[in-house]
C-alpha cells in the first residue's frame, strides 16, 4: 500500500503538545528558530493595549507557540515594562481587596483589629512597595532560575533569555489574581507551569530540566515557611505552658 496513506502525524502531534521539549523534528527546531522569533507582540508595532493583551492570552493559553516566537535576545527593557505593568495592576487590586478586607473586620471587632495605621495609610503604603518588590522579584528571581539551569546544564541561552521568559510569564499570571477568591491559587498553580514550558523553549532544554530549575526553588522555599510556622507555633506553646 502506498506510503502516502499512512502520514506520519509525528510532528502535529509534537507541536500540540506544550510539554513536548523542543527536537529537531518539532516546528521549529534549535538551529532554525532564530529567524522565526520576532515575538511577543508586546515587541511588535501596533497599539498599546492590543500588544499587551495578546501577549498576556497568548502566554496564559499558548505557552509553547508564543515562547517559541519570543526573542532571546533584544534588551530587558520591553518585557521588564511588561512585567511591570501586569504585576502593578495586580498589586493595585490585591491592595484594594486588602482594604475593604480589613475595614471590614475592623468593623466587625474595632479591638481586636486595632491597626497602628490608618487603612489609607496602609493602602499607600503597600502600593508604594509594590513598584520595589516586583523589580527585586525580576532579577533576583529569573537569577536563581539561570542558576538552577546551570546546574543542571540547561542554560544554553544567557541569563537575558532566562529573564525574558520570568518577566513574561509573571506579568500574565499576575492578572489572574485579580479574579476573587480562586485567582492566588490559580496563579500559584499555573505561573510555574508556564515558567517551565517557556523556559524549554527558550532556552532550548528539556522539561525534565526547566522544571526542576522552576520547582526546587519553590520546594525549598515552601519547606522553609513550614519550618518557620512550626518553630513559632512551638514557640508560642512553650510561652503559654509557662502562664
Amino acid at each position: 500500500m502506498a506510503q502516502d496513506e499512512f502520514p506520519d502525524h509525528h510532528e502535529d502531534t509534537d507541536f500540540d503538545n506544550p510539554f513536548q521539549p523542543p527536537s529537531s523534528t518539532g516546528a521549529i527546531s534549535a538551529t532554525e528558530d532564530d529567524g522565526e522569533r520576532n515575538g511577543p507582540p508586546w515587541e511588535q508595532d501596533g497599539p498599546f493595549l492590543s500588544r499587551f493583551w495578546n501577549t498576556t492570552k497568548g502566554v496564559l493559553f499558548d505557552p509553547k507557540e508564543t515562547f517559541l516566537r519570543m526573542r532571546r535576545e533584544g534588551g530587558m527593557g520591553p518585557p521588564l515594562l511588561f512585567g511591570f505593568i501586569g504585576g502593578f495592576v495586580a498589586g493595585i487590586v490585591g491592595a484594594v481587596y486588602s482594604y475593604f478586607y480589613m475595614q471590614y473586620l475592623t468593623t466587625l471587632d474595632p479591638e481586636t483589629f486595632q491597626q497602628p495605621f490608618g487603612p489609607t495609610a496602609q493602602f499607600v503604603l503597600q502600593v508604594g512597595f509594590i513598584p520595589v518588590s516586583l523589580i527585586f522579584f525580576f532579577f533576583f528571581g529569573s537569577g536563581i532560575l539561570h542558576l538552577m539551569l546551570l546546574l543542571f546544564k540547561g542554560a544554553n541561552h544567557p541569563f537575558q533569555t532566562t529573564f525574558r521568559v520570568v518577566v513574561y510569564a509573571y506579568g500574565s499570571t499576575a492578572l489572574m489574581t485579580i479574579v476573587p477568591g480562586i485567582g492566588n491559587l490559580a496563579q500559584f498553580i499555573w505561573a510555574p507551569v508556564v515558567t517551565i514550558i517557556g523556559l524549554s523553549y527558550a532556552q532550548n532544554t528539556s522539561i525534565g530540566k526547566a522544571a526542576a530549575a522552576v520547582l526546587i526553588p519553590i520546594a525549598l522555599t515552601l519547606l522553609c515557611f513550614c519550618g518557620f510556622f512550626i518553630f513559632a507555633v512551638a514557640m508560642i506553646a512553650g510561652q503559654l505552658g509557662n502562664v
